[in-house]
């Protein structure tokens, strides 16, 4: 049975959950569901309703909380977020798929319980949606 991430709410984050339920924001609930049904899940719950990442300034603050981050060649392991003049070249798929492999790589290294709470304080306006 996978274990259950220690997650306590604040008074702000339950502001935030009572928020969440009215937009379409993933909830402590939702998380914590797709954690139990595997990371595939937990993804879905992330890019649900049309979400396809964070908003560039929010998406590069998830990068650098990610761990073990290392110069390859010319760029990055794990590669940088989609922003700056990427954002305006890169597909939604593109945006999506780069963002799950963040995801993916804090769950390897360690980090996804941080990722996780960081995710959940973002604002529905903190999303990029499909265009």
């Amino acid at each position: 049975m996978a274990k259950k991430p220690k997650t306590p709410l604040s008074v702000e984050a339950t502001k935030h959950h009572e928020t969440a339920c009215k937009t379409n924001v993933p909830t402590t609930r939702e998380f914590q569901r797709a954690l139990t049904h595997g990371f595939d899940a937990l993804v879905e719950s992330c890019i649900s309703d049309g979400r396809v990442c964070p908003q560039p300034r929010l998406w590069k603050a998830l990068w650098d909380m990610l761990p073990d981050k290392k110069r390859s060649g010319g760029g990055w392991s794990p590669p940088l977020p989609l922003i700056l003049a990427a954002w305006h070249d890169a597909t939604d798929a593109e945006k999506t798929e780069r963002f799950r492999l963040h995801l993916a790589w804090a769950h390897q290294y360690g980090a996804l319980d941080e990722v996780i709470a960081f995710l959940r304080s973002l604002a529905p306006s903190d999303w990029y949606t499909q265009s």
